[in-house]
């Protein structure tokens, strides 16, 4: 077996343009079913009265809308682990998955800015039970097929959060977060923190690239060859493909994979059940040559290429987007995210967990 931390490898991100803000998230369900996995949390990287240990005033709009939490602190970590809950009903597991989640400036809020960002701390292959030889997993991905927890002691994913959207004077009073713990609206300039939790959650899980987006190799090339023990593919870039030409991981050289990284609208998702689900989604975006589309834009975006859906997806009747693009602009739902955790690794989702999540404008 071989293990490697991937912090710095395949962290991906989700930004917010000044003025358009997620609101909502509808999880139905969830109080009728037992969770199939557990997630928790690891707040020791924050200090002792900051970020999810603030001792600040509570959020009195979060505080109204249901969240229990004495202080700001709490709030955050209340918010936080309602978001897991929804994955760990969604997915299943007999390993505990530990989040190492801290909050750290990201950028103020003017133009595009960041809210969180999160990625599996480790990867591995080659260990009990996995599907194919030679052949990366996310931390949490693997302990599941495992049946064991193949870097216990260790957190399995890491997520930061924008924590200048509380104290910035670009943030206060135009987009702060709010720590409900559900499906209820935002108020008037603020920004969901559960569904943005929601979001980088599902990052760590099963939405990840493990590709180098600034040279077109494979996880842990190391510059050496496209075979062998290094610069061997990943458990989502196996189904990444440039449309009419192959998968990418199949490319000869990384040259060849860095031109299919920006080739928007050709670089797809192809998999056994996204395939299958694309008519019963009702899309009118989104897709292309019959195959799912990826955000693929040029220039490469770091944080975002690969490791969303492209924003182009738009359900018919709903005009949902898809609630893995890589930002919180529009009316968002679960279109094809669960069937791609599927393929990706993780087996049947419980489907009775749909998470639909909603934004609106600000002037």
């Amino acid at each position: 077996m071989t293990n490697i931390n991937a912090r710095s490898n395949n962290i991906s991100g989700r930004n917010v343009t000044a003025g358009l803000f997620l609101a909502t998230i509808l999880v139905a369900g969830v109080g009728q079913v037992q969770a199939a996995a557990t997630i928790t949390m690891d707040y020791s990287l924050d200090g002792a009265t900051e970020g999810f240990k603030s001792t600040a005033t509570a959020h009195a709009p979060s505080t109204a809308a249901g969240n229990p939490g004495a202080d700001l602190g709490a709030q955050r970590r209340a918010s936080i682990e309602a978001a897991a809950a929804v994955w760990g009903v969604a997915l299943n597991s007999t390993i505990t998955t530990v989040v190492q989640a801290k909050m750290d400036p990201q950028g103020t809020c003017v133009g595009t800015f960041t809210l969180g960002s999160a990625g599996s701390n480790n990867v591995h292959s080659n260990f009990a039970n996995a599907p194919a030889a030679n052949m990366w997993f996310p931390g949490p991905l693997a302990n599941k097929i495992a049946l064991s927890d193949l870097n216990a002691g260790t957190q399995d994913i890491n997520a930061t959060f924008n924590s200048q959207l509380d104290s910035h004077a670009s943030c206060i009073g135009t987009s702060q977060w709010f720590y409900a713990l559900d499906n209820r609206v935002a108020p008037a300039n603020h920004v969901s923190f559960f569904s943005t939790a929601l979001h980088e959650i599902g990052h760590g899980l099963c939405v990840s690239s493990f590709m180098n987006g600034a040279t077109g190799e494979l996880f842990n090339d190391g510059d050496g060859p496209d075979t062998g023990a290094f610069g061997q593919t990943d458990y989502y870039s196996r189904f990444m493909e440039l449309h009419g030409t192959g998968l990418l991981p199949a490319m000869g050289t990384d040259a060849a994979r860095l031109a299919a990284f920006t080739s928007d609208p050709l670089l797809h998702w192809t998999s056994t059940n996204v395939d299958a689900n694309i008519a019963g989604a009702n899309l009118s975006g989104g897709i292309n040559g019959g195959h799912a589309m990826l955000y693929g834009p040029s220039p490469f975006e770091g944080g975002s290429s690969l490791s969303h859906w492209d924003e182009t997806f738009l359900q018919n009747v709903t005009s949902k987007h898809e609630f893995m693009e890589p930002s919180a602009d529009a009316l968002s739902g679960d279109l094809l995210t669960r069937f791609m955790c599927q393929d990706a690794g993780w087996g049947a989702t419980n489907a009775n967990v749909p998470v639909q999540l909603k934004s609106f404008s600000v002037d």
